[in-house]
This record gives structure tokens, C-alpha cells and sequence, in this order.
């Protein structure tokens, strides 16, 4: 008896409820330019959350705008941050973490690419980035907690690759998209596609087949992947949890004196 085909899993795409005051920083005439969407920020949405209001309009801050996507699925997983230019590797893992859904249980490394393609593992280790490690093993990379992502990456479309879990391999792409002045508070979650797969499900083709599994009741795996996405279709995305967790990652706000 065929295998029925596998439905396409769509968990739908979540934005910020709000377009944040956001301009480009280099304008020649002296007079800020409105960033145009999707360059900068998503159309508005009845998705997500948005800044707290304030009494005083705060300052612009200046602003990566990245693309993340994991690589090898479909659909596409991908999420749209704004962080800090000058951000270290090791507290962009961080970030990377709480906006994909990651359970931060893995080795990682980033690397820079010299072109488009370029294998991950046949990058040397002079243009890659990862925690230190005393275990003597391979070529010992850049510390992650000294570079900054402003000196990797300095004009859109500049890529870096981040893999997590040396196992499973999620492989992501981070590309510069645009770089802004925003009202929002950094780190931000503008805007995500598609929740991850599971951890250690065996990466990029075991999350296929646990998929299939799950969408047929016949497949002699189908109990197991019930076990693992539960009553949720593969690929649901949970935007304001996201939202939640990379939010908890901002810098927290000095309450002002209050004089007696």
C-alpha cells in the first residue's frame, strides 16, 4: 500500500504588532530616511508585542537587522532580529538561543564563509569562533567572547554561519539585512517563520522523517512522533514566547530616584 504523501506543515509567520521608529543612519542630505519594509522592519501585524510606552521618546540606537534561517528544511525556519552592532559572538549565541527556540544543550561555533556554499567543517580555523575548550582536539579557533559581530559583518547581504549541535547539525545562515536607528530596546524579535524541530531528533533529515511520521497514522514510527511534538503539527511556532525570551535578554532599565 503507497505511503500517503506527507502534508506541508504551515505554522504561519508572526511580526511585531508595531513598526518601531526606525531610520537608516547614513543620509547624505542630513535628513533621516524612513526604512523601507522588509529591508528594515516588517509591515505592521496583529502578531506579537510592543515596546512599553513611554512619557519621553527615547533615543534611536543604531541596529543590526539580521536574517537568521536555519538551513536544509522546509519550509523555511527563519527569524528576523535587531541587535546591537557591537555585540559579542558569545551573547549573539545567546540570542540566537532564545529567538529560534533552541534549548542552548549543544557545542556551536560561527565561521565566516568567503563564499557562497562554502562547506562549514572546510572552514580554517583562523575564520572561526567558539567557546575555549581545554580538550586538545583539532585546530583551536577564535574565542566567540572577544569578537564582536560589527567587525564580521559591516554592510548588508555580509553572511556568517552559525552551527549548533556538532551531532545534529543546524546549520544557520545570519545575513546583515540592513542597518538602522530604532526606538525598540536591543535585542528585539521582529518577526519569525516556522518553529525549529526538536532537539537531537537527528537533524536536518531526522526532523523530515519524524515529521512524516507524525502526519501518518500507518507509519511504524507514527507513536513515537506523537511522543515528540505531542498534539502540536511540526513546525508550530509560538511567536510570543520568542518574543518573551529574547526580550528577557535586554539590558535592564534603571528605575529613576525618586526624591522624598
Amino acid at each position: 500500500m503507497p505511503r500517503r504523501k506527507t502534508p506541508t506543515p504551515i505554522a504561519g509567520t508572526a511580526d511585531t504588532a508595531k513598526t518601531p521608529t526606525t531610520t537608516r543612519p547614513d543620509d547624505r542630505s542630513g535628513a533621516p530616511h524612513k526604512a523601507d519594509a522588509p529591508a528594515s522592519v516588517p509591515p505592521p501585524s496583529n502578531h506579537g508585542t510592543t515596546p512599553p510606552a513611554s512619557a519621553t521618546t527615547p533615543p534611536l540606537a543604531l541596529a543590526y537587522l539580521l536574517r537568521i534561517e536555519l538551513l536544509h528544511l522546509k519550509p523555511t525556519v527563519y527569524r528576523d532580529v535587531l541587535v546591537a552592532p557591537d555585540v559579542t559572538l558569545r551573547r549573539l549565541h545567546t540570542i540566537i538561543q532564545a529567538a529560534m527556540g533552541w534549548e542552548n544543550a549543544h557545542l556551536y561555533f560561527f565561521a565566516l564563509p568567503t563564499r557562497t556554499g562554502e562547506n562549514v567543517w572546510r572552514i580554517p580555523s583562523i575564520r572561526r569562533w567558539e567557546p575555549p575548550s581545554d580538550d586538545g582536539w583539532g585546530e583551536r579557533a577564535n574565542s566567540d567572547a572577544r569578537a564582536r559581530l560589527g567587525e564580521l559583518l559591516r554592510a548588508p547581504r555580509d553572511r556568517l554561519l552559525y552551527l549548533y549541535d556538532l551531532g545534529d547539525e543546524w546549520l544557520h545562515r545570519i545575513t546583515l539585512r540592513d542597518v538602522v536607528r530604532t526606538s525598540y530596546p536591543l535585542p528585539y524579535l521582529l518577526k519569525a517563520q516556522q518553529g525549529c524541530p526538536p532537539e537531537d531528533c537527528g537533524g536536518p533529515p531526522g526532523a523530515a522523517h519524524w515529521a512524516e511520521a507524525w502526519y501518518d497514522p500507518q507509519h511504524e514510527d507514527h507513536a513515537i512522533a506523537r511522543e515528540m511534538f505531542g498534539d502540536e503539527e511540526p513546525g508550530t511556532l509560538h511567536f510570543d514566547a520568542l518574543q518573551r525570551a529574547v526580550a528577557r535578554l535586554q539590558p535592564r532599565r534603571e528605575k529613576p530616584n525618586r526624591k522624598h
